[in-house]
């Protein structure tokens, strides 16, 4: 580009210095040659202007290039950042459903294991033996309790161990008897292979009943 810069100022300084060679005389050969540099140089001059011209094409195609591609650069960057929001999004919801699935699981298993417990004294069920029930009375210490002196609270006391057999799974029934002197006879039973226990509420002795009592079952 400097080069030719340089020709087109030298150019018309050489034809203006050719002007007074031609009226001084100049051998015919010498002008020949001087024309024939001239003709050299112009062609030279459109070569170059020619390259020029091509070279400003492709500047202008480059650039062209350039600005489709920062565009591409800034839509793919705006792409990225909006797959990697959502990749964010999607990930903080991966966390927040896996503590939903935990909770769940703990929820299932808490469940679970009360229903285990549930199935274990529900439908509640008879004694199996004589000696179920006795260690069944031996681990309940409601007959630990101070003797009882009213019929009323020897009464509660036999619901009270109804109640903690039914909790653990076992049916136990209270028998409720008032003798025409005013005393009562309160006992629980348990049914056991066709045969019927009792006992009182205020100790653990057993005893196999021998007649029919009255009990609610």
């Amino acid at each position: 580009m400097k080069r030719f810069k340089l020709l087109l100022i030298c150019f018309p300084v050489l034809l203006l210095a050719l002007i007074p060679l031609v009226g001084c005389g100049i051998p015919q050969s010498d002008y020949d040659a001087l024309l024939s540099e001239k003709t050299n140089l112009e062609s030279e001059k459109q070569t170059l202007q020619n390259d020029y011209d091509t070279l400003a094409t492709a500047h202008e195609s480059l650039q062209a290039e350039k600005s489709t591609l920062e565009a591409e650069k800034q839509a793919l960057k705006e792409d990225y950042d909006t797959l990697n929001n959502e990749n964010d999004t999607l990930e903080s919801d991966l966390g927040t459903l896996q503590g939903e699935k935990q909770s769940l699981q703990d929820n299932y298993t808490a469940v679970n294991s009360e229903l285990t417990e549930i199935q274990k004294v529900y439908p509640p069920r008879n004694f199996s033996s004589l000696r179920e029930l006795t260690d069944w009375l031996l681990t309940n210490d409601v007959s630990e309790k101070p003797d009882t002196i009213y019929a009323e609270d020897t009464l509660a006391r036999a619901y009270e161990i109804q109640e903690d057999a039914l909790i653990d799974g076992y049916i136990i029934s209270v028998d409720y008897d008032l003798w025409d002197d005013g005393t009562a006879t309160i006992v629980c039973a348990a049914y056991i292979n066709g045969t019927i226990f009792y006992w009182s509420p205020d100790d653990d002795i057993t005893y196999e009943e021998t007649y029919f009592l009255t009990i609610a079952w």
